[in-house]
């Protein structure tokens, strides 16, 4: 259970046997997770007001169209941005 609260927290959710994370409005303003393929920096801005409507999210400045994004991207690196409102 404590892994499914850290990544909740995280507004990431992994699913089982998919290649992909389910996304969600994060508890943390902002948090860098040190990967062995660089940095991956979680970062929502609006979550400090208690923010839990999600605008959209970007993944290295590139909106992405779902509320999923795969890992592969993520293990590179990069930075996933959730708008708060």
């Amino acid at each position: 259970m404590s892994a499914w609260l850290a990544f909740a927290m995280l507004g990431i959710y992994p699913i089982t046997g998919e290649s992909h994370y389910l996304l969600s409005a994060p508890f943390f303003t902002e948090v860098t997770l040190h990967l062995p393929g660089g940095d991956l920096v979680l970062d929502a801005p609006g979550s400090h007001d208690g923010s839990l409507t999600v605008d959209g999210f970007a993944f290295d400045g590139a909106p992405l169209e779902r509320a999923r994004v795969e890992h592969a991207a993520l293990a590179g690196g990069g930075t996933l941005r959730t708008e708060l409102r």
